[in-house]
């Protein structure tokens, strides 16, 4: 459901484009929920994109969205989600759904569509919930995604591996 100038031109089911990075913003800003149905996302950009713009995300929980919509840090030794592996459930270390205040909207199993749509609409029928999720997505994405943030993070995940080589190469 767009709200705002959009409403009269565009119906809840229309996907929209946008020619700059404003109208992407306007667009984001207009919409009460985004949906990322992405099965292969390394960082998921739209999905931060759309927090920052104060609307929270429903995604598959895939790759880097388990983060940015799940507001959680992956643990790397923990399997990401994998259908073949788990079919037909999610593993309980995800917690999934619409459970957790610190959630910037909700991750559902990858392929299952009617789950995403039932969560879309979950979303869509409980405004508290939504502005929450929206204010605590943009606030997260503030925080972790900005770019010194980013740079310093790097350059820790640099200077471990350099470190993590050097003990390597002296074991042979």
């Amino acid at each position: 459901r767009l709200q705002g100038d959009w409403s009269s031109d565009v119906c809840s089911s229309d996907l929209v484009t946008a020619d700059s990075p404003e109208n992407l913003a306007r667009a984001y800003r207009a919409a009460d929920v985004t949906i990322v149905p992405s099965l292969m996302e390394s960082f998921g950009y739209m999905a931060a994109e759309s927090l920052l713009c104060h609307t929270p995300v429903v995604a598959f929980a895939v790759g880097g969205l388990i983060d940015v919509v799940g507001g959680i840090r992956h643990d790397p030794l923990v399997p990401p989600y994998d259908k073949w592996r788990w079919p037909g459930k999610i593993p309980n270390e995800l917690n999934l759904r619409m459970a957790g205040p610190a959630r910037h909207g909700a991750l559902v199993a990858p392929y299952d569509t009617t789950e995403m749509a039932i969560t879309v609409q979950e979303l869509l029928n409980n405004a508290s919930m939504r502005e929450q999720r929206a204010e605590a997505g943009r606030q997260w994405v503030l925080t972790q995604c900005n770019p010194a943030k980013l740079a310093r993070n790097m350059h820790e995940v640099y200077h471990e591996a350099i470190a993590r080589f050097k003990v390597e190469r002296h074991k042979h």
